[in-house]
């Protein structure tokens, strides 16, 4: 999955992303055009909406490692692979290696889509920041 499908997708989710400009401020992603350049529409915490580049946008996202660990989304804590309740804890790697290959139901991929997991390595590649890096976790 690239990084402007998965912005895409995540639109109805309240995807939350800071912008390269080191302003440290959280934003919300609204709306993506897809022309000649992606543009994203953010919302700033002052009530201005900016029009960024997609390269200027990092979303903040879980890692897939946090899948075992108890995370916290919209006041409610809970371990995600337990409520993925089709796959076993234990095989956690293969459920990993289906997600990359994309043999993976539809339901569970947007659940993880929901609850803001890496799904394009952007973390890996430096183009996504982890929510565990952050003092305050954007989606409690």
């Amino acid at each position: 999955m690239t990084k402007e499908e998965y912005l895409a997708i995540s639109l109805p989710y309240t995807l939350k992303c800071l912008g390269r400009r080191k302003d440290s401020k959280i934003h919300t992603i609204l709306s993506c055009y897809f022309g000649y350049n992606i543009i994203l529409k953010v919302e700033a915490p002052n009530y201005i909406d900016y029009t960024w580049h997609i390269c200027d946008v990092k979303p903040i996202l879980h890692p897939l490692s946090d899948l075992t660990k108890p995370i916290e989304h919209n006041g409610e804590t809970f371990i995600p692979i337990e409520k993925i309740a089709i796959y076993d804890p234990k095989n956690i790697q293969y459920f990993i290696e289906q997600i990359y290959t994309g043999f993976i139901e539809y339901i569970v991929l947007k659940q993880l889509i929901e609850w803001h997991f890496d799904l394009f390595d952007g973390i890996k590649n430096k183009d996504a920041i982890s929510v565990n890096d952050l003092e305050i976790n954007p989606y409690k």
